[in-house]
């Protein structure tokens, strides 16, 4: 196999790069080496097609080994590797490394480096490139194209030379092989592409989402469809593999959802967090907005009620209110109690334990609470007067047969007896229930958090794990909402075996997607000391 002449520029180009498959292979011979380093020395164009060459090669088999480690791609290989085989492939790694010296020690000097995006991180926020972990002040840090980065908590805005922004909120995983390319694996990631004509493509769950100049978001949940919430102008929805276009969205502050079989249906729009951004990003650690970092659908700091109404942290949620046994202005967690990452005063509400009225009722988020997956996180104190029984915390929905099917389901979180929390879902055919092993009728505060999911069901008390069940089941989706959804109150079916709560609760926050325990940690490590709001 005779190379280019090294005198033409114009050499073949599908020509050089089966003969950099020989090599490859160990099929090329020693002669056509030599002709093939003599043409790297001296051609320009034959070094960059080397580069791009093993640039692709490098990333089909990260990409293949991605896929088999997912289950996705068949592994088909020889038992026993002949002799000839193995010799063959050590000729040809080392062909290989002697050619990467070659192109490396001429165009090393001058290769560019990779384009980057600057990142911003909030104080809390915990993320990593490739693996090592960064932190979340000092000096600016650049992301590169090619890394893949994971936010665990918090959250990330990356900024092009151009100024359009990129925002992830934890937990999140994003590769750039491009930087206005992203690969999304899971979480959220939001694009602001308002300062320039670049276009983005972001690739999520078999699909291509790309922007036509707007700002708009992708999430790739634990299960079930992608999302795209478009803020402004448009987008178009492509499926990934054959390139077909599924549809063009140009609705601006509406939701969909794309299924594996490309069925898009509407959801209702979260929180576009651009406005609030810098706001969020110059904030010390507290615990506000470390809750708020990790992209609740409802939060309700309880620290000073008008009238009935519970105010809504989050913009465009449902505000839910008290009833009549439930009193405004209790102090609530702060650094009295030893934990620093509340302000001073820190408001709750106290429920008297009155069976009708001392209830919060309304608390369900931007479009209700997930039947599929879901979390929720409060505070309590429990009254060292309550006589030992159970009493119901935070409850979604109903068990009740008289209810109608889509809200005949219950997730609800109780102390019981002995003064341990106990977590259950009851969905369809399932029937789960855990418990924490201490008590926490002790007078004092208490940090709960509680995340359901096809797949598992976790318990948190003061930011460690306490229970968990992850037993694979079968649940039903849609929402529960409205009075359905409350704290301190039990359900119809449940009122002969557990009591209205009486005590203190502050700060409730919802999520539409589980909580993992890196992000648990996270806020009680940020109500143990941080800065003030």
């Amino acid at each position: 196999m005779k190379p280019p002449d090294p005198s033409d520029e114009a050499f073949d180009l599908p020509e050089f790069w089966r003969q950099l498959e020989d090599l490859e292979d160990g099929e090329l011979d020693a002669e056509a080496s030599d002709r093939l380093a003599a043409l790297l020395k001296d051609s320009p164009s034959a070094r960059r097609a080397y580069l791009e060459y093993f640039q692709q090669t490098a990333v089909l088999r990260m990409e293949a080994a991605k896929l088999h480690e997912r289950g996705l791609l068949p592994v088909v290989g020889s038992v026993v590797q002949t002799r000839r085989n193995l010799r063959r492939s050590v000729l040809a790694a080392a062909a290989v490394v002697a050619l990467a010296a070659v192109v490396g020690a001429l165009i090393g000097v001058t290769r560019p480096d990779p384009p980057t995006l600057a990142a911003r991180v909030a104080a809390d926020t915990r993320w990593s490139i490739d693996g090592i972990a960064r932190g979340s002040a000092g000096d600016p840090v650049l992301v590169s194209e090619g890394s893949t980065v994971n936010v665990d908590s918090g959250t990330l805005r990356l900024e092009l030379e151009s100024g359009d922004l990129i925002l992830l909120q934890g937990p999140a995983k994003v590769s750039f092989p491009s930087l206005n390319r992203p690969h999304l694996w899971h979480g959220w990631l939001w694009i602001d592409a308002g300062k320039s004509d670049e276009a983005f493509a972001v690739a999520a769950g078999g699909f291509i989402v790309r922007d036509i100049g707007t700002r708009f978001g992708v999430r790739v949940g634990e299960s079930g469809p992608v999302e795209v919430h478009l803020a402004e102008g448009r987008v178009e929805v492509s499926k990934a593999e054959s390139g077909e276009l599924l549809t063009r969205l140009d609705s601006p502050g509406r939701a969909y959802h794309v299924a594996a079989d490309g069925v898009i249906e509407e959801r209702e729009m979260a929180p576009d967090p651009f406005p609030a951004l810098p706001e969020l990003l110059s904030r010390p650690p507290n615990y506000r907005t470390t809750v708020l970092a990790q992209a609740p659908v409802g939060y309700w700091a309880l620290d000073g009620p008008t009238g009935n109404s519970l105010a809504n942290e989050v913009a465009g949620s449902s505000s839910g209110f008290h009833g009549q046994g439930v009193r405004g202005g209790a102090p609530g967690p702060g650094p009295d109690d030893g934990y620093g990452g509340f302000p001073e005063p820190n408001g709750s509400m106290w429920l008297t334990g009155f069976p009708e009225t001392s209830a919060l009722v309304g608390i369900d988020g931007l479009h209700g609470v997930r039947r599929r997956e879901g979390a929720v996180s409060f505070w309590v104190r429990r009254s060292a007067k309550t006589a030992p029984r159970d009493e119901i915390l935070w409850l979604a929905g109903s068990g009740d047969e008289e209810m109608l099917a889509p809200n005949r389901a219950i997730l609800h979180s109780r102390i019981n007896a002995e003064g341990r929390v106990v977590f259950e879902m009851r969905n369809g055919g399932t029937a789960v229930q855990i418990s924490s092993s201490k008590s926490i009728a002790d007078g004092r505060w208490h940090h709960v958090a509680a995340s359901w999911a096809p797949s598992s069901m976790d318990l948190y008390v003061d930011g460690s794990l306490v229970g968990r069940d992850l037993e694979p089941r079968t649940l039903e989706g849609g929402h529960l909402r409205g009075r359905l959804v409350r704290f301190g109150k039990p359900s119809s079916d449940m009122k002969k075996e557990s009591h209205p709560f009486t005590g203190w609760v502050d700060e409730i926050a919802l999520w539409d997607r589980p909580l993992d325990p890196v992000e648990v940690a996270c806020q009680f490590e940020a109500a143990t000391g941080g800065g003030k709001r």
